[in-house]
């Protein structure tokens, strides 16, 4: 027996055989579920887990199973052109609706650990949200770039003039 497993062997049940644990433990654990949390829903221990997860390569990176981690839509079909960035970089605020979307749909699936990852992944874009919001609101407008800059060339050219008039 591995060392390493820590459920008696399942017997078969009256409607076929019992579930794999881990496999199932595998399945939460890919769908965002923490160690802890995945192991107190299976009865495992977090350590054997872990061990599993390094030797046998599950990495939530690599993990394409569930249709809700299919690409998302952008949360407005109709949203204005001076929204949309195009270099491909979507602003965190929309990225967190669409976070919210994804745990919504994973809820009514009845896949509360991927929601639950989903809800952290909402939070995390949440509050880069709020700190691209306050470095815009700090940021000067183009108005104030323009008068410095016009300012700027003003004292460069003050500059050069009393330059070259010491060097006379």
């Amino acid at each position: 027996m591995n060392p390493h497993h820590d459920i008696s062997e399942d017997t078969a049940t009256a409607s076929g055989p019992a579930p794999d644990p881990w496999a199932l433990a595998r399945a939460d654990y890919l769908a965002g579920g923490s160690a802890t949390e995945v192991c107190e829903r299976h009865g495992l221990s977090v350590s054997t887990l872990r061990w599993r997860a390094r030797n046998e390569g599950w990495r939530r990176a690599d993990f394409r199973e569930s249709p809700i981690d299919t690409p998302f839509a952008a949360p407005d079909d109709d949203a204005d052109e001076e929204d949309i960035d195009w270099n491909g970089k979507a602003p965190a605020s929309d990225l967190a609706i669409s976070a919210w979307l994804h745990a919504q749909t994973a809820i009514r699936r009845g896949r509360m650990i991927e929601a639950r990852g989903w809800v952290r992944l909402h939070r995390d874009l949440s509050d880069a949200a709020r700190r691209e919001a306050a470095a815009a609101r700090y940021a000067p407008s183009p108005a104030v770039e323009k008068a410095s800059a016009a300012i700027q060339a003003r004292i460069d050219a003050r500059v050069q003039a009393l330059a070259d008039k010491a060097a006379r």
